[in-house]
């Protein structure tokens, strides 16, 4: 009798536990978009990116302002060429180009990847190496 008993309660334990809730897990990064490279200009304030959804859509927004976003959708092989198009210049702008001495306001500011820099005010070469490719991006708009 006490070993049906003893038997009786183990299983009811190991029942509870597989009736329990599951652990949650986390999908934020499932969902979340993924942010390419991004151009902010400090003065006047307006921002440009490019973003990869979960569902491997490509993403161009532009924020001017405390105004409202405009998106545009592009291809993966339009975003693959401004992708590589951006990563040159910003690449020539971290390591080709030499950097002025002494501090200043950032006029720009790149992020690559999650890579940030910035551009100096005073630093015209670096600013005629990302403005062009800037101006073409908001004439997407």
């Amino acid at each position: 009798m006490r070993l049906l008993f003893v038997l009786l309660i183990a299983a009811s334990s190991a029942c509870a536990q597989h009736g329990s809730q599951p652990d949650k897990e986390s999908s934020a990064d499932i969902r979340a978009a993924v942010e390419v490279f991004r151009i902010e200009e400090v003065n006047p304030v307006s921002t440009v990116w490019l973003e990869r959804t979960a569902g491997l859509d490509y993403l161009l927004v532009m924020k001017v302002g405390d105004g409202d976003e405009k998106i545009q959708k592009v291809s993966s092989l339009v975003a693959r060429q401004l992708e590589q198009e951006f990563a040159t210049k910003f690449f020539a702008c971290q390591y080709e180009l030499p950097t002025l001495d002494g501090d200043c306001k950032p006029k720009l500011r790149l992020v690559l990847k999650g890579d940030p820099q910035e551009i100096c005010g005073k630093d015209d070469r670096k600013a005629q190496e990302i403005e062009p490719f800037l101006k073409g991006l908001t004439q997407r708009f």
